[in-house]
């Protein structure tokens, strides 16, 4: 719709190829009420957002992460529906760690079977792999501090602070 408003079109074909396989041609009709609504919320968008310099509100959790890296050290009580949603997290993280406690005793019962052997088959083709990764080197700095005498002010010339990620904890409501 935005682009049958831009371009003035009164149609537009669109093609997708179905799981890489099947191509579908549909026809999109103009629609002025649609493309009204679409132009307001733009125009909204621009003026309060972008000619004002504010930025719109985090819609989700990796937005909100990137405009608060840091908390306030303040608290916010719990409405229903946060509570709500509290709850549904504390059932689904508890689902989550059934469902990993049954993932790695049954990983446990492959690798026992498997033993020494690399590769789990059924009808002669693989359905499971365990092999061991390629080695890497890997570098011992502080042996090399140590050994190379170097001193601390070099050291502390390319350390640098890292500022602390925040951590999402639930906490347990007796």
């Amino acid at each position: 719709m935005w682009y049958l408003g831009v371009t003035g079109l009164p149609w537009c074909d669109v093609a997708a190829l179905i799981g890489g396989q099947r191509l579908i041609i549909r026809r999109i009709e103009r629609d002025e009420e649609t493309i009204r609504a679409m132009l307001e919320r733009a125009e909204k968008f621009w003026r309060d957002h972008v000619l004002a310099r504010i930025p719109p509100p985090p819609s989700n959790a990796r937005e909100a992460e990137k405009v608060w890296p840091r908390d306030s050290g303040e608290s916010l009580e719990a409405d229903e529906q946060l509570l709500a949603a509290y709850n549904a997290a504390r059932e689904a993280r508890a689902r989550v760690l059934e469902a990993e406690r049954d993932y790695e005793a049954a990983i446990e019962r492959i690798k026992l079977a498997l033993g020494e052997r690399s590769v789990l088959t059924l009808n002669g083709r693989p359905i499971a792999t365990w092999r061991a990764a390629a080695p890497r080197e890997v570098i011992d700095y502080q042996a090399v501090i140590r050994e190379a005498a170097v001193s601390p002010e070099i050291i502390a010339k390319h350390t640098k602070i890292q500022p602390g990620v925040r951590r999402f904890v639930l906490k347990e409501v007796r």
